[in-house]
């Protein structure tokens, strides 16, 4: 357990030597926000490294998994239908909770029908500098002319 007196005098008690660091010596109303902000990003990675949605959308965006982000859009369907049972359960006099569960279904379901054309487009881009990087590279490989082959040259060669 640690301690830690603030520019007013106020003293916090935690026990991570990181929150000291957030809560040093500031000038006046700069330790509250100093505070929040850290518990904000520890708040944020702490979700990005074991919330399954998340961990699946990391995946998808990296040059392997690019080519799944569209099917990826079909996983909104069961957060959508899900979304939906929830709010009939509290429409039919269920617990107001559900309405929080139902905003993450909500949340999770847009979360997976963006990452479709944002992956879709990033797959555009990716794929068109792979291409001019071996169109580079062949030209320095030929020393310097650029081989264009025709169709029909293509075909006989893999025959």
């Amino acid at each position: 357990m640690c301690a830690a007196t603030c520019c007013d005098g106020t003293t916090f008690l935690f026990t991570r030597l990181s929150f000291q660091v957030l809560v040093a010596e500031h000038p006046e109303g700069f330790s509250m926000f100093g505070l929040i902000l850290g518990v904000t990003a520890r708040a944020y990675y702490v979700v990005r490294r074991f919330m399954p949605t998340t961990i699946a959308l990391d995946a998808i965006h990296t040059r392997r998994g690019l080519k799944w982000g569209v099917p990826a859009m079909l996983l909104a369907v069961p957060y959508a239908v899900a979304m939906v049972v929830c709010i009939g359960l509290v429409e039919n006099s269920g617990s107001g909770w559900l309405n929080l569960v139902a905003l993450l279904f909500a949340w999770n379901s847009l979360k997976f029908l963006a990452a479709g054309p944002a992956t879709l487009v990033t797959l555009f881009r990716a794929r068109r500098q792979e291409e001019r990087r071996r169109a580079t590279t062949a030209g320095h490989v030929n020393g310097g002319k650029q081989e264009h082959l025709e169709e029909r040259e293509l075909s006989q060669s893999r025959n």
